[in-house]
């Protein structure tokens, strides 16, 4: 059985849309263009965070 700990490895949709009317758009942080990159090309996106059901959880490519 797969596990995921919800605390660093799921994003709310309606949490995430909530912060954004309250704030607006999240400051990236100031990193170095390679980090950037690599933040870019390597982490998961939104979509892939926020998916409780699908690809994540039944056969994800996020092993």
């Amino acid at each position: 059985m797969k596990l995921i700990t919800v605390e660093e490895h799921f994003e709310s949709a309606a949490v995430t849309a909530a912060m954004r009317q309250a704030v607006g758009n999240a400051v990236l942080p100031a990193v170095s263009p390679a980090l950037r990159q690599y933040m870019r090309d390597n982490l998961p996106s939104p979509a892939i965070m926020q998916d409780t059901q699908h690809e994540r959880l039944y056969g994800s490519i996020w092993h």
